[in-house]
């Protein structure tokens, strides 16, 4: 280990045994005050992980332990036995640092109880930072009720990892992206997807139809008379291998030399067999009409249904089945939208004789870019919060409305909602009802930000 690198392993353990520091405080300190790290050459900021890996790694104090990072994440009854021996290395801090580092840890490593256990950030990893590339991981929001105590409902956003503190806050991008709202709208577009342009021309160019059966024909009569000449050169390089001389001079490398020509035209075969079998596949789904390009659409144009039966973390499986990355506008723009582009991925299967978590291999990978600018947008994209319907209640109708008149009138138009933190102490106390001018114009404004349909009608009161 370089001097400089020791040093920085003793500033982390001391800075973390000092009674206020925790480790993302140790982390901001470093970044804080210029310190730099090296990873695959290049320098770059420290991060939470780096400093956990130090203060864990009893290297560090001259010992070594075996089967450590072995039993990582394997559950008791799989782990082996570590064993520790006295390494030959001298040690950067002494044994006492890391006794006090360890208990510390131990004593930090709190396990608070989940609001949601099941609950997964669908599109984590799959939704680019638009200043920075990285994947968007999940940010939690939980206020505290300081009127009735307890907690507001939480909020689940996406947001750059990189921007963090913790991780030496590599990118600048802070702007973040309500879970809720982004996910609704890449559900929505995955219930539209077969009737887009983009996916008929993908699978039309990868699976064909049955225009493509002449083209399908010529390209297996190709292939055949290139396998059929591969096996006439490889009979002629067998023949020219048994008529050499044993005893002649050059006879090893004349062999050898024969005998590389031979493997790469049995290499040449091998590859012209499979590409004949896949023509093959794909020629009868294409005379028969039946491809898993059809169960494919009959999976997303029936997605409502069938996302509504799964699990969290199904739903996060068939996203990265099917999804490669999402690309969104760094900021929301005027009409709402939020993504700029989905990258799509789908797996065929010509013979259609493979079941669910089987790890054969698909026959094609259809992968296509759709420009979600092209689209409509959203509803949840559209989907308008308070102030927003008032703006617009303001400009085009001339009147004030209260939050209160906008709840009664979603609520009147089946329009979801959430919880009320602010209910009145008296349950009996006179609530006012929103008047008929102001019900149409927020009427108005619910179809304008496409949160009931456009045939909605105004429905008289009850009396």
């Amino acid at each position: 280990m370089e001097p400089g690198d020791a040093e920085i392993v003793r500033l982390i353990y001391e800075k973390y045994l000092e009674p206020e520091m925790r480790l993302t405080t140790v982390v901001r300190w470093l970044n804080d005050h210029g310190y730099r790290r090296i990873s695959r050459g290049i320098s770059c900021p420290f991060n939470r992980d780096f400093a956990a890996r130090v203060l864990d790694n009893p290297f560090y104090c001259g010992k070594i332990v075996y089967f450590r990072r072995a039993n990582r994440g394997k559950e008791e009854k799989d782990q082996r036995e570590e064993i520790t021996v006295r390494g030959k290395h001298e040690a950067i801090i002494p044994e006492e640092m890391w006794e006090r580092a360890q208990a510390k840890r131990r004593q930090g490593a709190v396990r608070y109880e989940k609001d949601e256990p099941d609950r997964i950030s669908m599109l984590s990893g799959l939704v680019k930072c638009p200043m920075c590339g990285a994947g968007l991981v999940m940010k939690k929001s939980k206020r505290v009720n300081r009127n009735r105590g307890g907690h507001y409902k939480s909020i689940h956003y996406y947001a750059c990892r990189y921007y963090r503190k913790s991780e030496g806050r590599r990118c600048g991008f802070h702007h973040t992206y309500n879970q809720k709202n982004l996910d609704g709208a890449v559900m929505e577009i995955l219930g539209q997807l077969t009737r887009t342009e983009e996916f008929q021309k993908a699978f039309a160019e990868a699976v064909g139809d049955s225009s493509s059966e002449e083209a399908l024909e010529g390209q297996l009569k190709d292939l055949r008379r290139r396998l059929h000449s591969q096996e006439h050169l490889k009979y002629k390089l067998g023949g020219e291998l048994d008529h050499l001389d044993v005893l002649s001079d050059g006879y090893d490398k004349a062999y050898d030399a024969v005998q590389e020509k031979i493997d790469a035209a049995y290499d040449r075969i091998e590859q012209l067999e499979a590409e004949i079998g896949k023509v093959r596949k794909k020629l009868a789904a294409v005379r028969e009409g039946i491809h898993s390009s059809g169960q494919i659409s009959r999976i997303l144009d029936h997605f409502d249904c069938l996302y509504r039966k799964m699990t969290c973390a199904e739903r996060r499986e068939l996203c990265r089945q099917f999804i490669e990355r999402i690309e969104v506008f760094p900021e929301e723009q005027e009409d709402g939208r939020i993504l700029k582009s989905i990258a799509f991925r789908f797996p065929v299967f010509y013979d259609g004789e493979t079941a669910p978590g089987d790890p054969k291999l698909p026959d094609e990978m259809v992968s296509f870019q759709l420009d979600c600018r092209k689209l409509p947008v959203t509803v949840p994209e559209a989907k308008a919060t308070y102030a927003e319907i008032k703006m617009y209640v303001m400009e085009k109708a001339g009147l004030k409305v209260s939050s209160l008149y906008i709840a009664q009138i979603k609520r009147k138009y089946g329009v979801e909602m959430g919880e009320n933190y602010n209910k009145p102490e008296n349950p009996k106390a006179r609530v006012p009802k929103c008047p008929k001018e102001k019900e149409l114009a927020i009427l108005d404004a619910l179809k304008y930000f496409r949160m009931v349909p456009e045939t909605e009608e105004y429905e008289e009161a009850e009396a």
